[in-house]
């Protein structure tokens, strides 16, 4: 996914949440937008890496530095800094964010 689609998925993510805001809708229009409103949520979530090259350079940078130390300085320590790599993937923060929602009880898409 480019940042171009990402930024279209998330104009139309804004419209169909805008338009469930309309309290005239009836349960089947309700239950319609809200499933709609999940898969373009999902989609958004669906990258490994970042869609950003901000993000992605400090991946990189995690990863060379880490490789760096180990092979040059024989030094492990800055593998531990590949913990953090996770929080840089949209996709494995959705999935972290939907187990959170379901364990405190919000509604499991």
């Amino acid at each position: 996914m480019n940042k171009d689609e990402q930024q279209q998925l998330k104009d139309t993510l804004a419209v169909f949440t805008e338009s469930l805001k309309d309290e005239t809708l009836s349960e089947e229009q309700r239950n319609e937008l809200e499933t709609h409103a999940a898969a373009l949520s999902g989609r958004l979530l669906s990258t490994w890496l970042p869609v950003g090259w901000g993000r992605r350079l400090i991946m990189i940078a995690i990863v060379a530095l880490g490789l760096y130390s180990a092979i040059m300085l024989e030094n492990f320590q800055p593998f531990l800094w590949w913990l953090a790599l996770p929080f840089f993937s949209p996709r494995i923060m959705g999935m972290v964010s939907s187990s959170f929602g379901a364990l405190t009880g919000g509604k499991k898409q």
